[in-house]
């Protein structure tokens, strides 16, 4: 393993079709109690490949914490990560760079909230959730994800681009 990255480590039971979870998916997404259980039609879907990792990304609108007056437009947004490849990978960081209609920019980088660095099988989906506040009606984000083989090998997986709207739903 190269120097500084965490280790490799599975916290899935054999057979499960489903990796960690950053965190619960958020009311905004769920259509029953189940977390899994989201609107999968309800929004846009914005996908990429790099290196048989897929990055899935629905946006949406949240239009009871926006507030218009004050100019905030807060989005949230469910990613899914299918790890199609041969190996297995690890969710080490991310970057996103959001950036508002006004022009206004957010470089976010780290491992915050990826932790506890969830390990991808062949075959499985890692799927969490995010959101973010802009001072503009539009906007646009895009990214990648740091992730690690079992042999040590590091590379970058595409976050696709996608747009933020307010009140697209």
């Amino acid at each position: 393993m190269k120097s500084g990255a965490p280790p490799l480590r599975n916290s899935l039971p054999a057979g499960n079709n489903v990796a960690v979870h950053f965190s619960e998916t958020p009311s905004f997404f769920r259509i029953g109690s189940d977390p899994l259980d989201v609107v999968p039609n309800a929004m846009i879907s914005y996908a990429s490949t790099t290196r048989g990792i897929t990055v899935t990304v629905r946006p949406i609108y949240l239009d009871e914490p926006s507030d218009l007056l004050e100019r905030e437009f807060a989005f949230g947004y469910a990613i899914q990560i299918e790890n199609t490849s041969p190996n297995e990978v690890q969710l080490l960081r991310r970057r996103w760079i959001i950036e508002a209609g006004n022009g206004s920019r957010q470089d976010l980088t780290g491992d915050g909230a990826l932790r506890p660095h969830p390990v991808i099988a062949p075959g499985e989906t890692h799927v969490h959730d995010g959101s973010c506040t802009i001072e503009s009606f539009n906007g646009t984000v895009e990214g990648n994800y740091l992730v690690q083989r079992a042999d040590g090998e590091q590379f970058r997986v595409s976050v696709p681009p996608f747009p933020l709207h307010a009140a697209a739903n």
